[in-house]
C-alpha cells in the first residue's frame, strides 16, 4: 500500500472515529434509559400488586408485634427495650420462651414502634402501605443486583433480559403474599432487602475496589441480621456469588467474608444474650415442634417431602395457606414415596449443580443459592417450630425465579434458533408471550390471595379450607367465629356459634389435648347453651392438662360467678392469679366473688389490687364503696369511693343510684334526693330512680311526694316495657 493510500485511509478512520464514539455513547445512553424504565416498571408493578392490602386490618401475628406488643405501643420510648429483648417479649412477657427457638429481629419492630409514635397505635393502613413500598423497593434492588451479575450478556433490541424477567417473576410470585400482606412479615422483607444490598455492595467492591462499597457491605449485613436471622446464610451466598460472577482472588474473598464472620459471631452472641434461647432449642409442644413424636429418620424423611412441596408451590402456587401446623404436613418415613421421590429429585439437582460448579454454570448458581438460603429454615439443622411455611421461601425463591427466567429464555431461543446454549434473549416475542401468560396467572393469584388477608376472619375462613388437616387453623377459625358471634345479632349469632362448635370439635379430633381448643369450646358451649355444666367440662379439661392455666381457671371462674356460684368461683380465680397477677380483671373478678359471698374485707382487698394495676377503674371504686357502705356500715369510706367512681365515670347512672341509696341508709335524705335527681338528668327512663325518690320522701314523712314518685316509677317502667 502506498503512502498516499495509507494516509488517505488514516484520515478516513480519524473522520469516522468521533461518529463511532457518538454512536457508542448514544447506545449506552439508551441502554441506561431502558434500565431506569425497567426499574420504574418493577417498582410500580410490585406496589400495585399489593395496593389492595392497604385497606386491610391487622391479622394473625400482627397482634404480637404491633397491637398487643407493650414495647411497640410505647413508640420511641420502647425502642431501647426492643433492641435488647426477644421479638415476642413485648407480647408474651416472661412466657415468650413458650414459642420455640427465640427470635432476635428487632429492626422491623423498631420501624413499627416509630409508626406508633408518628401515626398512633391503631394504623394498620400505614403499616400495609409501608410493607408494599418496601417490597417494591426490594424487587428493584434485586433487578439492579442481577444486572451486575448478568452484565456479560448483551441486551436484545427490546431490552428483554434475564435480570428483568427474573425480577418480574419474583415480584409477581403469589408465594410471597404471606410476607407482604401480613404486617409481621416486614422482618422477612427487610431481611431480604438488606441481604440483597449486602450482595450488591460486595459485588461492587470486587468490581471497583472502592472501600466505600466494602463498608456498605458490612453495614447492610448488620441491618440484615437485625431484621431476620435468615440473613446469616449470606455468609455463603456472598462468596458463592463472587466466585460465579467475578474473577476475584482468594484475598478478595477473605476481605469480604472474614469481617462478615465476625459480625455474624457477634450477632449470635447478642441473640443468645437477649433471647436466652439457643437457635436449636426444642419444645415438647407438638404445635411448636411437629417432630416431637417422630424419630430423626422420620424428621428427615418429612423434610424431604416438604422440599418437594416447596418446589410444587413455586411451580404452581395453589392452594396457598398460612397454616402448615400439625397435622397439615403428615410425618412420613423413608418407605414412603412422598419422601423417596423428593429426596432423589433434590439430590440429583444439587449433585448436578455441584458438578457444574467449576464451569460456573448460571443454573448451578441459582440452584445453590436456593438450597443455601432455604437451609436455615429447612428443619435439617434444627427444628424451626413448623414443618414448612410459605414465608420460608421468600428469600430462596429468587433462585427459583432465576432458574425459570433462564429456562424461558432458552426455550424461546430453541423455538427460533434450535439451540439451548445462549443466555441472551434471541427470540423476544416468544419469550415475552410465555412470560406474559405466567405473569398474568401469578398476578391474578396474588391479587385474589391478598383479599384473604383482609382480617383474621377472612383469612381463617379461607385457610380452614386450604389446610383441612391442621388443628391450629381449625382452632383459629373456631375462636374467631366465637369472637364474631358477639358482634352480630340473631340468627347469625347462633349460626356462628354452632359452626364454631363443629370446627373446634374437628380441631380436638386431630389433637385431643389442644389446650386452647378446649378453652374455646368451653366458651362456645356457654355462649350457645348458657349451660354451666357444658362449659365447665371443657374448662376443667384444660386445668387437668395444666393446673395453673390462667385462661381455663379464669374463664371457669367467670362462668360460675355469672350463674351465681360465687363461692365455687373463688378457688378458680385464686388459681388464675398464679399466672395472671398482672391482669386487673382477675383481681376485680376475685373481688366480685368475695363481694357476692358478703366477705367485704376480702372483696375490698382484691378490688384495691385491681386499682393498683388500673388506677382509673371506676367500677372498682364503686364496688369498694358498696362494700364499705352495705356490709361494714362505714358510710364515710363508702361515700368517698362511690364519689370517686362518679368522678371517673360521670355518666354511669348505676353509680348515682347506689350512692343515693347509701345516703338514704345513712339518714342523709337531702343528699340522697340530690343524687337521685342528678341520676334522672343522666337517664330519665330509669324507673328505680323514681322509686328510690318515693322511698326517700316516705322516710322523710312526705307521703304525697312519695306517692307521686311511686306513680312516676310505674309510668316510666311501663313506657320502657
Amino acid at each position: 500500500m502506498g503512502k498516499k493510500s495509507f494516509r488517505k485511509r488514516a484520515e478516513q478512520e480519524l473522520q469516522q472515529a468521533p461518529q463511532t464514539n457518538s454512536i457508542n455513547n448514544s447506545a449506552t445512553s439508551v441502554k441506561q434509559q431502558f434500565k431506569y424504565i425497567q426499574a420504574a416498571i418493577i417498582l410500580l408493578f410490585g406496589f400495585l400488586l399489593y395496593a389492595n392490602t392497604i385497606t386491610h386490618d391487622y391479622a394473625v401475628d400482627d397482634m404480637i408485634v404491633v397491637q398487643k406488643n407493650k414495647l411497640t405501643q410505647k413508640g420511641f420510648e420502647g425502642i431501647a427495650d426492643i433492641m435488647t429483648t426477644d421479638a415476642f417479649y413485648g407480647f408474651f412477657g416472661e412466657d415468650y420462651k413458650f414459642v420455640a427457638g427465640g427470635r432476635y429481629r428487632p429492626l422491623s419492630i423498631v420501624t413499627l414502634a416509630i409508626e406508633v409514635e408518628l401515626f398512633g397505635s391503631n394504623q394498620p393502613h400505614i403499616s400495609h402501605f409501608i410493607n408494599a413500598f418496601l417490597y417494591s423497593i426490594t424487587c428493584v434492588l434485586i433487578f439492579l443486583l442481577l444486572l451486575h451479575l448478568f452484565r456479560q450478556y448483551p441486551s436484545s433490541a427490546l431490552q428483554l433480559t434475564v435480570p428483568f424477567i427474573a425480577t418480574l417473576l419474583y415480584t409477581a410470585h403469589p408465594i410471597h403474599t404471606e410476607v407482604v400482606a401480613n404486617i409481621k412479615g416486614r422482618d422477612e422483607i427487610m431481611g431480604m432487602l438488606f441481604s440483597i444490598l449486602t450482595l450488591l455492595f460486595s459485588v461492587k467492591y470486587i468490581l471497583k475496589k472502592n472501600v466505600l462499597f466494602l463498608a456498605l457491605t458490612f453495614i447492610s449485613f448488620i441491618l440484615a441480621l437485625l431484621s431476620k436471622e435468615n440473613a446469616i446464610t449470606f455468609l455463603a451466598v456472598v462468596p458463592l456469588t463472587i466466585y460465579f460472577f467475578t474473577s476475584a482472588k482468594i484475598k478478595d474473598h477473605a476481605i469480604l467474608v472474614v469481617p462478615m464472620l465476625v459480625i455474624a459471631g457477634i450477632y449470635v452472641v447478642l441473640r443468645q444474650k437477649f433471647t436466652g434461647v439457643e437457635i436449636s432449642a426444642d419444645t415438647t409442644e407438638i404445635l411448636n415442634n411437629p417432630f416431637v413424636n417422630a424419630t430423626y429418620g422420620e424428621q428427615l424423611a418429612t423434610v424431604a417431602y416438604t422440599f418437594w412441596e416447596y418446589w410444587r408451590l413455586q411451580i404452581f402456587p395453589h392452594p396457598l395457606t398460612h397454616d402448615y401446623y400439625f397435622n397439615q404436613v403428615p410425618i412420613v418415613s423413608w418407605n414412603d414415596v412422598k419422601a423417596i421421590f423428593p429426596f432423589f429429585l433434590n439430590a440429583a439437582i444439587v449433585g448436578w449443580a455441584l458438578l457444574k460448579l467449576k464451569s460456573k454454570n448460571v443454573f448451578s448458581y441459582a440452584i445453590l443459592y436456593y438450597f443455601v438460603t432455604i437451609s436455615i429454615v429447612s428443619n435439617v439443622l434444627f427444628t424451626v417450630g413448623i414443618a414448612m411455611n410459605e414465608r420460608f421461601v421468600f428469600m430462596s425463591s429468587l433462585g427459583f425465579c432465576i432458574i425459570l427466567a433462564l429456562a424461558l429464555v432458552k426455550l424461546g431461543n430453541y423455538i427460533k434458533e434450535k439451540k439451548w446454549q445462549s443466555n441472551e434473549v434471541l427470540n423476544p416475542s416468544t419469550t415475552m408471550g410465555i412470560l406474559a401468560l405466567i405473569l398474568l396467572g401469578y398476578s391474578a393469584k396474588t391479587f385474589s390471595r391478598n383479599l384473604d388477608w383482609k382480617n383474621d376472619f377472612t383469612l381463617f375462613a379461607a385457610d380452614y379450607k386450604n389446610s383441612p388437616n391442621s388443628a391450629k387453623i381449625k382452632n383459629s377459625y373456631g375462636g374467631e367465629l366465637v369472637t364474631q358471634s358477639d358482634k352480630v345479632e340473631e340468627p347469625l349469632k347462633t349460626e356462628y356459634l354452632k359452626k364454631a362448635e363443629v370446627v373446634l370439635g374437628e380441631a380436638l379430633k386431630i389433637y385431643p389435648n389442644y389446650l386452647n381448643a378446649l378453652l374455646l369450646m368451653g366458651n362456645a358451649k356457654y355462649k350457645l347453651y348458657d349451660s354451666v355444666p357444658e362449659a365447665k367440662y371443657y374448662y376443667e379439661q384444660t386445668i387437668r392438662l395444666k393446673p395453673d392455666y390462667f385462661e381455663g381457671n379464669f374463664n371457669l371462674g367467670c362462668v360460675l360467678i355469672a350463674k351465681n356460684y360465687a363461692k365455687e368461683s373463688i378457688p378458680y380465680f385464686r388459681k388464675a392469679l398464679i399466672k395472671g397477677a398482672d391482669k386487673y380483671e382477675v383481681w376485680f373478678n376475685t373481688g366480685d366473688a368475695y363481694f357476692k359471698t358478703n366477705n367485704a374485707d376480702s372483696a375490698i382487698y382484691f378490688y384495691q389490687g385491681a386499682l393498683k394495676l388500673k388506677p382509673d377503674l371506676g367500677a372498682a371504686y364503686y364496688k369498694i364503696g358498696l362494700s364499705y357502705a352495705r356490709y361494714k356500715n362505714d358510710f364515710a369510706n363508702g361515700f368517698a369511693n362511690l364519689n370517686k367512681a362518679i368522678e371517673l365515670e360521670p355518666n354511669n347512672h348505676v353509680y348515682y343510684e347506689d350512692l343515693g341509696v347509701a345516703y338514704g341508709m345513712s339518714g342523709n335524705y337531702e343528699a340522697a334526693i340530690k343524687i337521685f335527681e342528678k341520676g334522672i338528668s343522666i337517664k330519665a327512663d330509669h324507673a328505680p330512680f323514681y322509686n328510690d325518690l318515693g322511698i326517700t320522701y316516705k322516710q322523710m314523712g312526705n307521703e304525697a311526694k312519695a306517692q307521686e314518685f311511686f306513680a312516676k316509677a310505674q309510668q316510666v317502667a311501663g313506657q320502657v316495657k
